[in-house]
């Protein structure tokens, strides 16, 4: 049966060392922008932006916080890390666990309405940034914050996921 793509979204558990609040930013910015990669990649717009946090609270095991922001329909990666920026602002940042993000409500390209604010050449910007990490190498471009900044550049497989080969 087929089914329609309605988030795309990323998380990633924190090893202990680096269970707090600078490491946890570093790493929502990397996924974020590996999500807004994959949203033009796949040919959709976002409307929706979910943070997601688990903390390891003694005694009492895993407690969950997340907050969604909504705006008129983008791709534009620094759009979606200003939000991300607002939404990580009332966070809780002690003994965060695990961090996600999740983009949703998608428009599809071939319904996407044009806003007054929309600027082609940042649509261009992101073309060129995807066109370079799809390239010989991934990560190749990457945000200052991004914990992707000197790691490895081989992608991860996550569990239950096989990603698609980037041409």
């Amino acid at each position: 049966r087929e089914t329609e793509r309605s988030s795309i979204g990323h998380s990633r558990v924190l090893p202990p060392n680096t269970r707090n609040a600078e490491d946890a930013w570093s790493n929502l910015v990397a996924l974020l922008s590996k999500a807004a990669m994959r949203l033009r990649g796949e040919g959709f717009y976002a409307r929706s932006l979910q943070l997601n946090l688990q903390f390891l609270r003694k005694g009492t095991g895993i407690s969950h916080w997340d907050k969604r922001a909504r705006f008129f329909e983008t791709q534009d990666t620094t759009l979606l890390l200003h939000e991300l920026g607002a939404l990580w602002a009332e966070a809780p940042k002690e003994n965060i666990l695990k961090v996600g993000v999740v983009l949703s409500s998608l428009v599809p390209e071939d319904k996407h309405q044009l806003s007054l604010m929309e600027d082609s050449k940042r649509d261009r910007l992101m073309a060129a940034l995807d066109s370079l990490n799809k390239g010989q190498q991934k990560n190749l471009v990457v945000y200052g914050a991004s914990s992707e900044l000197g790691q490895p550049t081989q992608a991860k497989i996550a569990f239950g996921y096989i990603p698609e080969k980037d041409a």
